[in-house]
């Protein structure tokens, strides 16, 4: 029977502290370390097994430390050093594993085995991992509950999960015999990564590069070491580096639990000074949150009333290590579930920034190949939900917003550095890359402002406007005397027509005549214009040049045409005048104005001529490159 006595104390004026002196062999899950001391009555039983769980332990300075992912008891090795033994880290068997070119090592026909001793492990759920440096035919890999009192005069026994060339399997280990609790064909390969993990329950799973390669059950072992073994009993064992090895997390599936309710840590705090204060610590692998925080901040001083810091290794495989982390599922349909939530409040007048959620992610001086994102929101929507928003920004503000205030706001990464893009969207993200409301619920209610600003010369700055009105017409305000300025050409929303002006002139090289009493075309190459005119759009035509006839004062006739074609002569009249010559050989200046609407079809506009009398030519001024008819086609959008 297990007797205990209890010496007892106050500390932090809330939590009785008590040291529990055991009289038996006690067996825990998790353990306070040497040199720690854990916190009796928070500390909690397994019930299926009698197995003890120290949650809570406190140092000689009575400084408070979150035990139950028990990250002290844990050990890694990488083996570089000289070659020889594996040194005093480790207990071997019989016949001891050597280091061999920064490796450990076995030898073909033996069998070897080491347990890590430094510390002693005593968890009932364990882990132990290590890399295949070369590949051989013999089996190696991590072992767990390998005995405590390994030595030369003892093979030992344990569990562990040995790779080969050709093959993977789960032993249970006696000596220098073994008993397989499963084997799978593989191809092993050197880089591979092995994985033994045991739970209190006996439940064994070897994982091969983070995949779960085989699985047993065993309870013939209840405890021991992590460790290696050597099994050359078909050849040379494959050599092993990157070694870790320790007690199982609590998330690894050991049945703890905080036992008799709420529990509750308090303590005055220090507000002062430049020291990093932390009243409650979860550690993993000697994270040191110390050392983060003046990363970032210098030595400015912190408080944190929680704090959870992870240094992940060089050879996790793990998909995820977080400092801090939250989960929740909702099966209500009046509660509000949140994984993680932070609040601030600013309670007098002239406080610092108050801040509810602050994150900064960094990276190291002459770091390369990284990927840095300060917030990832990841939406997998899987059912048909009424409701999506990667980020809501909303509140209850009854109080005055300053005009500076701001949804989302984007400032430099640092002095002199600017983002490639402050706002991006990826490919196919979604329909609308960015949607704007309006001003308020009214009728006729305005868009809210986009609004561009700039630096003038002056050093001012200053503001333009892109803004729909109530009628949904786009208003662009630049700023006053500045115009809006366009970089390429304006063009409808079907890419069919561009606005701008087109000049159509005469070749100047000699008049053009014609004895024709009805209509014909000018010149069809160089005064006729073929244009769609979109609906909505309308084209402006100026027309100008000089007519006449040769021999009598007769009339000549000049008239601007709208056909299927530009050949297409005495057909399609938009408008046309006359003139009558004063004399044989007189040309008047003429001059055409016409507006065609558009209706989304191509027109062919052109000039067209003739005379009243066909013994009298008509005669189209046509002279030189500058004494020739010109017409100017604008095509634009209009009312």
């Amino acid at each position: 029977m297990l007797k205990a006595t209890f010496r007892c104390g106050l500390v932090l004026a809330a939590i009785l502290v008590c040291a529990r002196h055991a009289e038996g062999q006690a067996v825990f899950d998790n353990q306070c370390p040497v040199g720690q001391f854990s916190i009796v009555p928070l500390r909690t039983v397994v019930t299926t097994t009698g197995h003890f769980n120290d949650t809570v332990c406190y140092d000689t300075n009575g400084n408070l430390v979150f035990q139950s992912l028990n990250a002290s008891l844990a050990a890694s090795d990488t083996f570089t050093r000289a070659n020889g033994g594996l040194g005093s880290n480790w207990n071997s068997g019989i016949v001891a594993p050597q280091i061999t070119s920064n490796a450990a090592g076995g030898s073909n026909g033996q069998y070897e085995i080491a347990a890590w001793n430094n510390p002693a492990f005593v968890s009932n759920s364990q882990f132990s991992q290590a890399s295949i440096v070369i590949i051989g035919a013999g089996e190696s890999g991590p072992a767990v509950f390998v005995s405590s009192n390994l030595s030369p005069a003892s093979s030992g026994v344990g569990y562990f999960c040995g790779e080969g060339t050709t093959s993977i399997t789960l032993y249970r280990t006696l000596g220098s015999g073994v008993t397989s609790l499963g084997t799978s064909a593989i191809t092993g390969a050197n880089g591979d990564v092995l994985r033994l993990e045991i739970t209190s329950a006996g439940a064994l799973t070897c994982f091969r590069n983070g995949v779960s390669t085989l699985a047993a059950s065993d309870t013939t072992y209840k405890n021991g070491s992590p460790g290696l073994v050597f099994r050359g009993s078909g050849g040379t064992p494959s050599t092993l580096s990157n070694w870790t090895g320790g007690n199982l997390p609590v998330s690894s599936g050991k049945a703890n639990s905080w036992i008799g309710g709420t529990g509750l840590i308090t303590n005055t705090g220090i507000f002062n000074g430049n020291n990093n204060n932390d009243y409650l610590q979860s550690v993993v692998n000697n994270c040191n949150p110390a050392t983060e925080i003046q990363t970032i901040i210098g030595a400015l001083g912190s408080l944190n009333a929680v704090t959870g810091c992870s240094a992940v290794p060089a050879s996790a495989t793990i998909n995820l290590s977080n400092g801090v982390a939250g989960y929740v599922t909702n099966s209500s349909p009046f509660t509000t579930a949140e994984g993680v939530f932070g609040q601030g409040r600013a309670i007098v007048s002239n406080a610092n920034n108050t801040e509810a959620l602050n994150g900064i992610i960094t990276d190291a001086v002459g770091v390369t190949g990284t990927t840095l994102e300060g917030l990832e929101l990841d939406v997998n929507v899987l059912g048909t939900p009424t409701t999506v928003r990667g980020i809501t920004v909303v509140g209850a503000s009854t109080g005055t917003m300053p005009a500076t205030s701001a949804g989302i706001n984007v400032s430099a990464p640092g002095v002199g550095k600017l983002w490639g893009t402050a706002y991006a969207t990826g490919v196919a993200a979604s329909n609308v890359a960015l949607g704007v409301g309006s001003t308020s619920a009214a009728p006729s209610s305005a868009s809210q402002q986009i609004q561009l600003n700039s630096v003038n010369s002056g050093g001012t700055t200053i503001t333009a406007i892109i803004q729909s009105d109530g009628a949904g017409q786009i208003n662009l305000t630049p700023v006053s005397p500045q115009n809006v300025g366009i970089s390429g050409a304006l063009g409808n929303t079907a890419r069919t027509a561009t606005m701008g002006l087109t000049l159509k002139k005469g070749t100047g090289a000699g008049n053009y005549t014609t004895a024709s009493t009805t209509y014909v075309v000018t010149d069809s190459t160089n005064l006729c214009f073929t244009v769609l005119i979109p609906t909505g759009w309308k084209l402006s035509i100026a027309t100008s040049g000089a007519i006449g006839t040769a021999t009598g004062a007769v009339n000549a006739s000049l008239a601007l045409t709208d056909n299927a074609a530009c050949s297409t002569a005495n057909s399609g009249i938009l408008v046309e005048t006359t003139e009558t010559t004063t004399a044989a050989g007189v040309l008047q200046p003429i001059s055409l104005n016409w507006v065609v609407a558009g209706d989304g079809a191509t027109h062919n506009v052109a000039l067209q001529y003739k005379t009243s009398n066909a013994a009298d030519s008509a005669t189209l001024l046509n002279a030189s490159a500058t004494q020739l008819p010109t017409i100017v086609y604008t095509l634009m959008p209009s009312n």
